[in-house]
């Protein structure tokens, strides 16, 4: 099962207040039109970034399922649903084009877990509306604004409890990025299915936070630094996916699936990583391993890449991907700085460290 929720600025639609400034944004993020005194400032949850929005739409009743701008001109989907005009244009509604999506998402998600147990194959694609998913998940799903199932994952058995068929429902109306997320997470599920036994007992953090690693790794691997910024905001595992991605990082993958597998304790702790290095069957203690030393980084902020198409380019500085306009932190040295990125040039980039008022600009090195 798959939840969207995050818990960001916009808890029931609240809205920061602000006025124009020579700094800040001169339009609206939805009308297009000239921001002048007043404005709101709101999270696009699709982006996971900041938007200024004018009072004359932030004023409206209507938002976005996907990503919660207000606004009007919006499609209403069969089941009440709104998407905006950009997400409209996104939306995947077709039977045809939800499986076409599964069937790549799937192949990435082999090569993610190749060597890690049983991968199927045979699996059942339905692309159905949130009423739809709802009864198929049969349970009342009390959700709220901006939140809701998104995706399940049903199992028909023998009489020895083996899965004959595994079928995964997914939510329609959602983009094309968002909704391959959401198949690697149900795909995990399909993985855990196989290959945990009945004996290894993990708790439903654990379960949830496995899979949106899975799908993790999977929007990492395209460069989808929005679905990355998406499912590290969402909360529902209470912790348990950015536990894991820890783990992942201390200790490699392998080694995060021999615990997934036959682990001890039902979930992993941020305040004891080192334990998901304890198994079923060996010794009491922790074993005699260190984990690797952290990759080295330069001591001078360098531009290793550029991705992206040309209106949606990143830029990979020291370890950190940045759009434009986008703050993060870097490690630099032996300690982090705080970057905003600018601007993205054809060989360069342009950026400021917080706390300094001037630009640096940054250009790829040859090999």
């Amino acid at each position: 099962m798959r939840l969207f929720l995050l818990i960001l600025l916009l808890l029931g639609g609240a809205f920061c207040v602000q006025t124009t400034s020579a700094l800040e944004p001169k339009i609206c993020a939805v009308c297009k039109e000239p921001l002048s005194g007043v404005f709101v400032w709101t999270v696009n949850y699709s982006t996971i970034q900041p938007e200024a929005i004018c009072l004359r739409c932030a004023n409206s009743s209507s938002r976005c399922y996907v990503c919660g701008r207000p606004g009007k001109n919006y499609t209403r989907l069969d089941d009440g649903r709104l998407l905006c005009p950009d997400d409209a244009k996104e939306a995947i509604l077709e039977q045809k084009d939800a499986e076409n999506i599964f069937y790549d998402v799937r192949r990435e998600v082999h090569g993610i877990l190749a060597g890690t147990g049983i991968l199927r194959d045979d699996i059942k694609v339905s692309l159905l509306d949130s009423r739809q998913l709802q009864n198929v998940y049969q349970v009342k799903y009390s959700g709220h604004a901006f939140s809701g199932l998104q995706g399940c994952t049903k199992a028909d058995k023998d009489t020895n409890g083996a899965a004959t068929q595994y079928s995964i429902y997914l939510l329609s109306g959602l983009p094309q990025s968002h909704l391959a997320a959401i198949c690697a997470h149900e795909y995990a599920h399909v993985w855990l299915n196989e290959n945990v036994s009945t004996n290894r007992h993990l708790d439903s953090d654990t379960v949830e936070g496995f899979c949106e690693l899975v799908a993790y790794k999977l929007v990492t691997g395209r460069h989808d630094t929005a679905e990355q910024r998406a499912i590290r905001a969402n909360a529902y595992t209470r912790g348990q996916m950015s536990t894991l991605l820890a783990a992942d990082d201390n200790f490699e993958f392998y080694r995060l699936i021999k615990w997934i597998k036959e682990g001890v304790d039902e979930r992993a702790s941020r305040y004891e990583l080192n334990r998901v290095l304890v198994l079923k069957g060996q010794p009491d203690g922790l074993p005699a391993w260190q984990p690797p030393s952290p990759t080295p980084v330069p001591d001078i902020l360098v531009l290793k890449g550029l991705s992206g198409a040309t209106q949606n380019r990143f830029a990979l500085i020291n370890d950190a991907t940045l759009g434009v306009m986008e703050k993060g932190k870097v490690r630099f040295a032996h300690t982090n700085i705080t970057i905003r990125c600018l601007e993205i040039r054809n060989h360069s980039v342009v950026i400021q460290t917080e706390g300094s008022n001037e630009k640096q600009e940054l250009f790829i090195r040859p090999q």
